[in-house]
């Protein structure tokens, strides 16, 4: 007879798992809205959409990698954490409310795997809350890099920094 291994379930990993499936569901919305509205917004739609993605791809790492430490595990779930938090609030009046909703099911998930491995490993909080700030800081960080600032001789948007041009000629091709 066939001997199967016992599989078995990390304490927060099926709402973690949950708020990657809801980033990823309102990144896909986020962008059918954006393209249908024809307002491109140059490099911050490609930045806010990538970042819901990484953020979204974080919250599913936690959930179902086998990651051996915990505190690295703890370090993954506040980053996702901290990013769904801070992109929720930014975009509070459209697509913010499912986000802040994933950051809040992640932030459970952390408590809960937190309180399962009890003792928590020395640093892990500090290191789980760096993460969480430092994820949320990269958000804004991106999008006050690829912020239109006005020209003083056309009036027209200037975008600065190659990285701005070229999102923005990748999201203007036809």
């Amino acid at each position: 007879m066939p001997v199967f291994a016992e599989r078995t379930q990390l304490a927060g990993s099926r709402l973690a798992m949950v708020a990657g499936i809801v980033g990823l569901v309102v990144d896909a919305v986020y962008l059918e809205i954006v393209f249908a509205q024809g307002d491109l917004g140059a490099g911050r739609v490609a930045v806010v959409s990538i970042f819901i993605f990484a953020v979204s791809a974080l919250a599913l790492v936690g959930a179902l990698a086998s990651i051996p430490s915990a505190r690295t595990r703890l370090a993954v779930f506040g980053a996702a954490t901290g990013g769904f938090l801070t992109v929720g609030v930014l975009g509070i009046f459209s697509i913010g409310f499912p986000l802040l909703a994933a950051g809040v099911m992640c932030g459970v998930a952390c408590g809960r795997f937190a309180r399962a491995v009890r003792p928590v490993p020395a640093g892990a909080p500090l290191l789980s809350t760096l993460a969480g700030i430092g994820t949320g800081a990269i958000l804004i960080l991106g999008i006050a890099l690829t912020w239109p600032r006005r020209s003083p001789v056309s009036g027209d948007a200037v975008y600065y920094g190659a990285t701005a041009r070229m999102i923005r000629q990748m999201l203007t091709r036809p």
